[in-house]
């Protein structure tokens, strides 16, 4: 009998764990997630290629999975053995020659270099830049209050903001860094777990041209003498060599795109939900010195960064499973932020709420090295749109991110600006 119970719960799990893993938009996997964790939240997949293994989603476990060294990223030799045909998309095997696919002695080598332009101290210094960009941003929209047209939120100020950090930081000029960041918005998907034939097609028209994109900013930076970002990759990598080229161009699409569209996401998802808890957005507007308890709250309640993908490389356990070396262990992030083991009434928003960080960037050796970076641009943003335009409501339903399993986010936020 306790045999059918739990070979039940495991059906019943699969089950929600295949509504997931579709290519699509979700406005609300929440529900999957707990529903997973209440039956089996250690699962064993049936799910092929990366998707086997086991998932995890409770947050004791899925914080053992990203700070135990007996788990390491996803490389390529481990994808050549779960995805033999991986390699024939170009976008892909560049993108998994960069930091966040790469073990020790890589990962930490390019860490070194990259982590310098991420300290607190060097964020500190870009303080007025976020400002301003902030307070232009939030000019640009007064001038649609005369209207009482909807306006895209994403178009408007998610993107806008990290597009111009990431200028910054990369040293590039106004119009090379949004055609970056167009481009790296199309070739996201190549970071998440389900693409569609159609989205598959899509990524790879846009990844070749943002790589091509890439190799003539470093045919024309190679050798300069500067302290950007991206001279800080070119060297890590051993400068423009051929020999090179894979591992320094993957580098540069996957930090470009990955830190400019997680930030995207969070910003949309923020104000979504900020508007649709309109008494939590009144409390951030009356005490901005909420922002930093308010920006751990919302990206506890719903992070762009939904999924993390391990390998065991040691034999280890978690609770009553031997995970064998070579395993794949998938740790579903937006359930652990919001498991009620962890986190009371966690379906609730409390800007005030007095929790540890939750794991929305990851955790142990690859920490995300822009954390501080995003929590400083969203902290910026936030109570000064509200403040900006007390009255703000959505316009209708967002169009979510597509698709959407590992990297959530919002393609477009349409809002009232008077309400």
């Amino acid at each position: 009998m306790t045999t059918s119970i739990h070979d039940t719960a495991h059906e019943q799990a699969v089950v929600h764990l295949q509504q997931l893993m579709k290519p699509r938009g979700n406005p609300d996997p929440y529900r999957e997630y707990d529903r997973i964790r209440q039956l089996a939240p250690v699962l064993k997949s049936p799910l092929p290629a990366a998707l086997g293994g086991y998932v995890l989603s409770r947050h004791e476990d899925c914080a053992h999975l990203l700070r135990d060294r007996a788990f390491a990223s996803i490389d390529p030799t481990h994808m050549d053995t779960v995805q033999p045909h991986w390699r024939t998309s170009r976008t892909a095997h560049h993108v998994h020659q960069a930091i966040g696919f790469r073990n020790p002695p890589d990962h930490t080598r390019l860490r070194a270099a990259m982590a310098p332009h991420f300290t607190p101290r060097h964020i500190t210094e870009l303080h007025s830049l976020i400002d301003e960009t902030v307070d232009d941003l939030l000019d640009s929209l007064s001038a649609h209050t005369p209207s009482t047209d909807p306006v895209d939120l994403i178009e408007a100020a998610a993107r806008p903001l990290p597009v111009a950090v990431m200028r910054t930081l990369f040293g590039l000029d106004s119009d090379t860094a949004r055609e970056l960041a167009r481009l790296g918005h199309l070739t996201a998907p190549t970071l998440d777990l389900i693409r569609s034939p159609a989205q598959q097609q899509r990524m790879e028209h846009a990844g070749t041209q943002l790589l091509e994109a890439f190799r003539e900013l470093i045919a024309a930076r190679a050798g300069a003498q500067e302290s950007s970002l991206l001279s800080s990759v070119i060297e890590a990598c051993g400068g423009p060599d051929p020999a090179n080229d894979e591992e320094l161009v993957g580098n540069l699409l996957f930090l470009f795109t990955a830190g400019h569209e997680t930030l995207v996401g969070f910003l949309g998802l923020a104000v979504r939900t900020l508007l649709q808890h309109p008494d939590q957005a009144e409390l951030l507007r009356n005490r901005p010195d909420l922002a930093p308890s308010a920006v751990e709250e919302l990206l506890r309640y719903d992070s762009s960064i939904q999924i993390t993908v391990r390998m065991a490389q040691q034999p280890v356990h978690i609770g009553e499973h031997a995970i064998e070396p070579g395993t794949t262990v998938l740790g579903l992030l937006g359930a652990a932020n919001r498991d009620p083991d962890r986190t009371p009434e966690p379906h609730v928003l409390d800007l005030t709420r007095a929790s540890p960080s939750p794991l929305s960037f990851g955790g142990g050796a690859h920490y995300c090295l822009g954390s501080f970076l995003a929590r400083t641009e969203a902290q910026a943003l936030l109570p000064r749109l509200l403040q900006r335009f007390p009255h703000m409501s959505l316009a209708r339903a967002p169009t979510y991110r597509s698709p959407g399993t590992t990297l959530r986010g919002i393609e477009h936020l349409p809002v009232h600006l008077h309400g």
